[in-house]
């Protein structure tokens, strides 16, 4: 098991089995056009002792063994080309988890629209992405729903040297409240900035 549920979180479990699975998948990707993209996948996981977090009246216990789990599902996708400056990338899973429904959305998507523009002579590109979670609960048995949520992102990356950029991020653009795990709210609109070096 990753070292994290076995030691080092403060809810950790050493006696955790290794986890175990077989991922079976088939799919493919259909050009219709120059300018657009359509792809498919279609998925099946079978393992057993899948480490998951144990709750007792809403409260985290620890890391325990689930024993015999299996998911399936699929995944739509699209690339569309709009002009060479512009594209859009787009998808959609469907999961189907059984009763292993801990933090395992049902229907899961997201878009992305990313641009490239010039500014003082270098390149910036920019890409304002969002992210939609349906179906999820924070305990299995379909127990704890959560609330369906929607997260956009916006990023940008000014090459201002052949070797380095400078990137600006805003995460949770529309400053929304959300729970992504239960009791815990995740963070409102989030700055951040840095610099980017590459050989």
């Amino acid at each position: 098991p990753p070292l994290l549920q076995s030691n080092l979180h403060m809810k950790s479990n050493p006696d955790l089995n290794p986890e175990i699975a077989d991922h079976f998948e088939i799919g493919g990707d259909y050009y219709v056009t120059e300018m657009l993209t359509v792809g498919a996948v279609v998925f099946y996981i079978d393992g057993t002792d899948k480490a998951e977090m144990a709750f007792t009246n809403g409260l985290p216990l620890q890391f325990e063994n689930i024993g015999k789990w299996e998911h399936k599902g699929g995944e739509l996708t699209a690339r569309l080309k709009l002009t060479n400056r512009i594209a859009v990338d787009a998808g959609y899973t469907y999961l189907d988890v059984g009763s292993n429904t801990q933090y395992n959305p049902k229907h899961q998507a997201n878009l992305s629209v990313r641009t490239g523009w010039s500014l003082l002579g270098r390149d910036l590109s920019l890409n304002l992405s969002g992210l939609g979670i349906s179906n999820i609960y924070a305990s299995n048995n379909r127990q704890d729903r959560l609330e369906d949520y929607l997260v956009l992102e916006l990023h940008a990356d000014w090459r201002v040297y052949k070797f380095g950029s400078i990137v600006l991020g805003v995460h949770n653009l529309l400053d929304r409240e959300y729970y992504s795990v239960n009791g815990y709210p995740d963070p409102g609109l989030v700055l951040t900035g840095g610099i980017r070096l590459e050989k």
